[in-house]
């Protein structure tokens, strides 16, 4: 006999544009920056992201990307009172993904991939944000995806806008391999 056993559903990580880089990210009150967020996320894990405009800080100038771990669903749209997923709005409460790291406006210094998603399956979600201003350039894999950079994954992309991304090769919104 086969006994169907429920599967672990993690923590939610909070998170706000002047959150903080220390603590567990467990509420709105103590609402953590998305990097440190997306850093201690592990698989079954919700990070919940409230309005506002985030730009990465993981990697070296245009490098610097928003990396998905596998198994974590990011959700935008949130206002920042929330206490469950389904009160978000995610037209009201715009959770911005800005590549424009560099001068403002200037595309030459944005990064080249605002988010990256290597070797991640289905159950990696990325919902309801907005993805701006990437800009991949230059040969190989850097020049393909301003706005994400697919590789070896099949992650759930759902209610997410694309502004303004470029790529010198491929897929200047979305680049899959």
């Amino acid at each position: 006999m086969t006994r169907a056993t429920a599967q672990a559903v993690g923590a939610v990580r909070y998170v706000s544009s002047t959150g903080l880089t220390t603590g567990s990210c467990g509420s709105w009150a103590s609402a953590c920056k998305l990097d440190y967020a997306m850093n201690l996320a592990t698989a079954g894990d919700q990070i919940w992201i409230k309005a506002g405009t985030y730009t990465p800080t993981v990697g070296i100038g245009t490098a610097a990307s928003f990396t998905l771990t596998d198994g974590v669903a990011i959700y935008g749209g949130f206002f920042g009172n929330e206490t469950s997923l389904a009160q978000r709005n995610p037209t009201s409460n715009v959770s911005t993904l800005s590549g424009d790291i560099g001068e403002t406006g200037v595309m030459s210094g944005n990064v080249s991939h605002v988010v990256t998603a290597i070797n991640v399956g289905s159950t990696t979600i990325l919902d309801g944000v907005t993805i701006r201003d990437g800009a991949a350039t230059g040969f190989g894999a850097p020049a393909n995806g301003g706005g994400i950079y697919i590789s070896h994954g099949s992650p759930t992309i759902a209610n997410v806008t694309f502004y303004n991304n470029t790529a010198t090769q491929m897929g200047g919104a979305i680049y899959v391999h």
